[in-house]
Order: C-alpha cells, then sequence, then structure tokens
C-alpha cells in the first residue's frame, strides 16, 4: 500500500500531495511518519528519473562534451546519428510536456505517469545514403527506458514492519478488502509465527546436540572426580601402608635389642630364686625377734602390775 501510494501519489495547484481520486494524502489513517515518508520518497525518486533524461540531452547540446561520451552503438556516421536522435527526442518530450525538463518540485504528476511517458518518448534512427542492413542505426536510442527502470529500483518503500502492522490492522477493523502487499506480509508473518517442520527437526537436533555435550560433559567431569578420589585414596593407603611399615620396623628393632640382652636377663631370671629365699629368711629371723621382744614387754608389764598390786597391799 505504502508503495502504492508513492507510485500513484501527485501534488495538486497548492502543492498538497494527494491519492489517485484526489484525496488530501495527509487527511488518509496512516501509521506516524508514514506520510513524510511517502512525500520524500515521491520527490526523490522523480528528481532522478528527470535528471536522468536531462543528462543525455544536455551532453548532445553542448559542444564541449567529451569526445569518449557516444550514443551511438554503431560507431559509424555517429554525429549523424546522434544528431538525429536529439532532434527527434526534443519535439516528443515537448508534447509530453517534459521540455524544458523541468525540476521534481514543479512536476505536480506521479511516478507511474511519468514513466509511461518516458518509455514513449521513441528516436528516429539515422539511415545513410547506400547503407546496408547490417550498418542501420536502429539499435541506436538513448535508453530512456532503461534508465527510469534504474531509478524506480533505487527507489525507497518505507515498508517498515511496523507500519505494516498498521495498515493489516486497520483493514481488518474497517473490514476493507487489502491489496497484495498486505496479503504477502500477513502470510510472511504466519509463516514465521508457526515455524516449519523442518524448523522443528532442527531445533529439536539443535536440543539433543546441546544435551549431548552436556552429558558428555559431566560424564567427563564425574570421570575426573573418581580419578582424583582413588588417588586420594592410594595416598592415604599409602601412608598407612608406610606408618605400617613402620611401626614393624620399630618393633623389629625392639626384638633385636631384646635379643642383645638376652643372657643378662636369664642371669637375672637365675639368680632371683636365691634371693628371694633370702628375703624370706631374713622376713622369718625379723619376725622371730618381734614375737621375743614382744613376750619380754610382756613379761615385764606382768612383773610390774604385780609389783603396784604388792605395793597397794602394804599400804592398805
Amino acid at each position: 500500500m505504502a508503495d502504492a501510494l508513492i507510485l500513484s501519489s501527485k501534488t495538486d495547484a497548492r502543492g498538497e500531495l494527494v491519492n489517485v481520486s484526489g484525496k488530501l494524502v495527509k487527511e488518509m489513517v496512516l501509521p506516524p511518519g508514514l506520510f513524510a515518508m511517502i512525500a520524500t520518497a515521491r520527490t526523490s525518486t522523480i528528481s532522478k528519473m528527470l535528471e536522468s533524461v536531462r543528462t543525455p540531452l544536455m551532453l548532445l547540446a553542448s559542444p564541449d562534451r567529451d569526445s569518449n561520451t557516444h550514443f551511438c552503438r554503431l560507431g559509424r556516421d555517429t554525429r549523424q546519428c546522434e544528431a538525429m536522435m536529439l532532434g527527434s527526442a526534443i519535439p516528443a518530450m515537448v508534447a509530453a510536456g517534459l521540455f524544458p525538463v523541468p525540476t521534481a518540485a514543479k512536476y505536480h504528476g506521479s511516478i507511474s505517469e511519468l514513466k509511461v511517458k518516458l518509455e514513449g518518448i521513441k528516436t528516429i534512427p539515422y539511415r545513410g545514403p547506400n547503407h546496408l542492413p547490417h550498418q542501420s542505426h536502429t539499435n541506436c536510442n538513448l535508453r530512456f527506458p532503461q534508465l527510469v527502470d534504474e531509478c524506480l529500483k533505487e527507489m525507497p518503500v518505507p515498508l517498515r514492519n511496523d507500519y505494516m502492522k498498521h495498515l493489516s490492522e486497520q483493514a481488518e477493523i474497517s473490514g476493507v478488502a487489502i491489496g497484495q502487499e498486505l496479503e504477502e506480509y500477513r502470510r510472511l508473518t504466519s509463516k514465521k509465527a508457526s515455524p516449519s517442520p523442518t524448523a522443528s527437526i532442527n531445533s529439536e537436533s539443535a536440543n539433543a546436540s546441546a544435551w549431548t555435550e552436556s552429558v558428555g560433559t559431566e560424564s567427563v567431569e564425574a570421570e575426573s572426580a573418581n580419578a582424583e578420589s582413588t588417588k586420594d585414596e592410594n595416598e592415604e593407603v599409602g601412608d598407612e601402608s608406610r606408618s605400617l611399615g613402620e611401626d614393624q620396623l620399630s618393633d623389629a628393632q625392639e626384638s633385636a635389642a631384646g635379643s642383645e640382652h638376652g643372657g643378662s636377663n636369664a642371669t637375672l631370671k637365675e639368680a632371683s630364686p636365691l634371693k628371694e629365699e633370702k628375703s624370706a629368711e631374713n622376713a622369718e629371723n625379723a619376725e622371730e625377734a618381734e614375737n621375743a621382744e614382744d613376750a619380754e614387754n610382756a613379761e615385764d608389764a606382768e612383773d610390774a602390775e604385780d609389783a603396784e598390786d604388792a605395793e597397794d597391799a602394804r599400804e592398805a
């Protein structure tokens, strides 16, 4: 719709942009900013189209043009051929209202109308005397149709997604028939909204690959952790083995030391019964002496008591 407005819009007597029905474009329901972009695109494209036809006319009419610039394709009787092209093009452009070539601001027609006018300008080929068929200038021309097509290919079309979305919603609300552009837009957006089976398969494959890579990474990490754990266990077992070996070595050294002192220990063991026997005898003699002393003390105590009783009896 926007490119259709660019191609078909024209200016009225006041210079206002209107559509094919003569309605002001600025009064149409358009997304914000779209009107200015349509006006700019129209003016820019018309300016390029008019300049593309003005340039060859000025070159052909200029006596000081570059000698390497030629519009004759045959390369023979070039001056006569180009003079015939210029002379036949000017009357056709005057009839179309395009000569003198106006500026874009003074041209009030639409891009589509200008395209039709320029494509309708035909030049008359030069025919020299006694020219053979293969020496005809029939294909020599100013290339106005080709120049117009090149300008239209460069025409900016402000069909951003937000503009197309707005136009599609307005058409749906108002119930008006949509054009080819909106149909294409809705078709493309519906495709984007519903992914194709191939896209789904690719997405699932990507997810599966990601899962496989994740599992592989986890497996490697788990194996690495197990290897580290096994290494730590082996180191602990090695430490225990070394500790046990040191203990066993210490025991062996102690055993060897005991073996060296074995003779003296045996002698001590043989002397022990004699010492015990002598000790027992000494203890028995000490006990007899203690008993004799106790008996002597008891007799002394008894004699003292008898003497005390005798003295008490004399006193009485």
